[in-house]
This record gives C-alpha cells, structure tokens and sequence, in this order.
C-alpha cells in the first residue's frame, strides 16, 4: 500500500486535499494572530488587568496542547476523516461562543475550546500530508502547506485593524473573532473531499474500502491494487 501511495503521479485529489489542508492551516495562524490584534479592545471592554489578559493566551495554549494530544487519540480510534471534520467544527463553534462571550469569565472558557480545535488541526494536518502525499513531494507538499501559515497571519493583522481601530472601534473584536468562524465554514466544505485514510480502513479490517481509496488517491486500477493485510507490518 505505501509503494502505491508513495509512487502515485500527482492528481487534482491531491490538490484538493493540499488546498484543504492549507486552509485549516491559515485558520490556526489567523487564530493565533487575530487575538494579539484585538486583546486591547477586549481589556478595555472588561476592564482587565494586565494577569488577566496574559490568562487569554495561557488557557488557550493549553488548549492546544490537551488537543493535539486528544484528537490524535481520537484519531487513531474513530478515523481521520472525522478528525479533519471534527477539529473545524469545535474551533468555529467556540470562536462564534467566544465572539458572543457577555463575560469575561465565559470568553476564557470558549477560548480554551477554541485552543482545543486548533490543537486538533496540528494532527489533522500532519497525518494527512504523510498518509496521502507522495514521498518525492511530501516535503514540497509539506512547505506549501505551512507558508499558509503566513497568509493567515498577514490577514489578521488586517482583520483586527479594519474592524477594530477602523470600522467598529471597542466592539470590533467581536466581528474579527466572527471573521475566522465565517472562514472556517469554506474548509469545512473543502475538507468534504479528503477521503478516509486508507492504512486506518485497512487497520480495521476494511479492506476492500481501502483498496476503492487507493485506487482513488494513486489512479491505479484496483486489480493491480489488491491489498493483503499482512501489509501493515512490513510496508506502513
């Protein structure tokens, strides 16, 4: 199974997931951006001290963490394919419930969530770029992926100064949160396309469904495709 994925020509199914991997990618940056760009007008609202605000940023890495762990887990156990689904679900949910806090008490929690989703999203990508891409341009596929990391940087610094010191002044922090949720629902519609992970379907048993994958993914026809199994210990 490796030789055939490793080997594969590159394809437009290759494109989509790359594209839909950099999305979720630029995502995680604008997150981590946008809340540099807006924490002024969130202490101003609230009326934070200076612990305060550094406790915005502390949950959140947290959240980060317990997520990257917890959904590689979940992962390994449900599938990557609701993995990819799931982490965007949770971080556009709780960036909408951050956006939406009435207390600081109830921003610091969704925050958290947010950090969890994101934290998901480091998983989500790195299993996907080693599962489906081919050897000789994983690293490339790798590289494009991550310089995404820039664009979403480089649009929220924008997004935080238009609606924050530009359109809507204090309350402007609630719409560049908003922003990222709006974002997040095109990689939703993107991620719809990355099929489940073939070495997973063929890891439970579900050989035949990882052989339709294969052929998908690689372009090679599935009598040339067939999928022994025994295969995980020695080609994975």
């Amino acid at each position: 199974m490796s030789d055939r994925l490793d080997r594969a020509p590159w394809s437009a199914l290759h494109t989509r997931i790359a594209a839909a991997l950099g999305i979720g990618w630029a995502l995680d940056a604008f997150e981590v951006q946008i809340i540099g760009s807006v924490i002024p007008s969130i202490a101003k609202q609230w009326h934070l001290s200076h612990g305060a605000q550094v406790w915005v940023f502390v949950v959140w890495f947290i959240g980060i963490g317990l997520g990257a762990a917890a959904f590689g887990y979940l992962a390994d156990r449900l599938g990557r394919r609701r993995l990819f689904v799931a982490t965007l679900v949770l971080y556009s949910l709780a960036a909408v419930a951050s956006a939406a806090a009435p207390s600081f008490g109830v921003f610091i929690f969704f925050r958290f969530l947010t950090g969890l989703g994101v934290g998901g999203e480091y998983s989500a990508v790195a299993s996907a770029i080693a599962e489906f891409m081919p050897a000789r341009l994983r690293g490339r596929t790798n590289a494009t992926v991550m310089n995404m990391w820039s664009i979403g940087g480089i649009v929220a610094g924008l997004v935080g100064v238009l609606f924050v010191s530009v359109v809507l002044g204090v309350s402007g922090w609630r719409y560049a949160l908003l922003f990222g949720a709006v974002s997040a629902m095109y990689g939703l519609y993107a991620r719809r396309l990355i099929p489940e992970s073939p070495r997973w379907l063929a890891s439970q048993g579900r050989v035949a469904e990882a052989n339709i994958v294969i052929e998908r993914v690689s372009g090679i026809p599935r009598d040339r495709a067939e999928y022994l199994p025994a295969e995980l210990t020695t080609s994975v």
